[in-house]
């Protein structure tokens, strides 16, 4: 991989890590209507928490989902040894943070609760309870992802002979994504009463076109003029689909379509208008910014967007601004704080560090 490409995937996943943070922060009132987030207030403040944590920011999961199946099959010619290597790495990068996240944030739980209400969490919780909030439905719900994409990895070797074999796999699972959730309930697996997981659709399909690329070595750029074009008409479908909301349309086949069209119309256009911005702007701030990428990911939730929401409401009180201001707030608060704390933690015990953070 050259240097640009490996710069670009770097920053990428940084701003993708932005936009979970954000999306994560959403804080005004919702109706779920057969599995979609409806609007329940008509107001500024919906419209633009709907754009962007129902819209914008969904492009955020697809995009790492794209980028590990990239990563993980660049250079795979298709030998045991080279899966045996690859699963060597993905252990210690993400099967040990994944376990060491999900026992911190267990830990967490513990403390707060302990300091909240003086009772210990394991003493009402029951011990199978525990070994899935371990293994399976982690306390910090984000881990999901990592969850999702080791269970990827482990079924590495039939996706690379499928999508070897079959060209237009990607185009298949692009279909079914879209138009298959119409018609079928999202998988949901639930273990001892806990849901898992309702989009592995979703992982895996994106996860399978970042192999696609790899496997035949097609490169991911489009022109200038069909990235912008891209790029404008995922605004476009976004702008379209949160106006049906705010006008509390409630057909939720055409909800789900437009939301599943923007995000593939959305990867495109922002992987590839990186390429165009990129030359405009100086990005060294971002640079240095994206080694703490999975330090924010594990960092900024579950309590730490809440605690700040609630003491920006508390300083401005009640309304539809302070809300919005806690909304954005919120999220640049998480991630400074978060970069801090990775910040002293590289500096003062950069071995725990490496550890907690797969050497990344």
């Amino acid at each position: 991989m050259n240097d640009y490409l490996s710069k670009k995937i770097k920053i990428l996943s940084l701003i993708a890590m932005m936009l979970v943070v954000l999306l994560h922060s959403f804080c005004v009132d919702k109706r779920v209507v057969e599995g979609v987030s409806l609007m329940a207030n008509n107001n500024y403040n919906s419209f633009i928490q709907f754009f962007f944590s129902y819209g914008a920011t969904r492009i955020a999961v697809p995009l790492f989902f794209l980028i590990s199946g990239y990563l993980f099959f660049r250079n795979i010619t298709g030998k045991w040894s080279e899966f045996k290597n690859k699963y060597k790495s993905r252990f210690f990068s993400l099967v040990i943070p994944y376990l060491l996240c999900s026992v911190l944030s267990l830990l967490a739980v513990t403390i707060i609760n302990y300091h909240r209400t003086h009772t210990i969490f394991f003493s009402f919780v029951p011990l199978k309870h525990i070994m899935v909030y371990i293994f399976l439905d982690p306390i910090a719900f984000q881990l999901w992802f990592v969850r999702d994409l080791i269970v990827l990895v482990a079924f590495s070797p039939i996706i690379y002979y499928l999508v070897k074999r079959i060209k237009v796999l990607p185009i298949i699972f692009l279909f079914v994504w879209v138009f298959g959730s119409i018609y079928l309930e999202k998988p949901v697996f639930v273990v001892h009463g806990m849901r898992l997981t309702d989009d592995i659709l979703s992982a895996t399909t994106f996860f399978v076109c970042g192999a696609y690329f790899a496997i035949h070595n097609q490169p991911m750029v489009l022109k200038q003029k069909a990235s912008m074009m891209f790029f404008y008409l995922w605004i476009v479908v976004l702008l379209i689909k949160t106006t049906l909301l705010s006008c509390f349309v409630e057909n939720v086949y055409l909800i789900n379509v437009l939301h599943q069209l923007s995000i593939i119309i959305g990867v495109v256009g922002v992987w590839n208008m990186y390429d165009f911005v990129a030359k405009k702007i100086n990005n060294n701030v971002l640079q240095w910014t994206s080694q703490y990428t999975f330090i924010i990911y594990v960092f900024h939730g579950p309590y730490l967007l809440d605690y700040l929401q609630r003491l920006i409401i508390n300083m401005m009180n009640q309304g539809q601004f302070a809300n919005l201001v806690a909304y954005f707030g919120s999220v640049i608060g998480a991630i400074i704080v978060s970069v801090a704390v990775g910040y002293c933690l590289k500096k003062t015990i950069p071995s725990f560090y490496k550890i907690l953070t797969g050497n990344r």
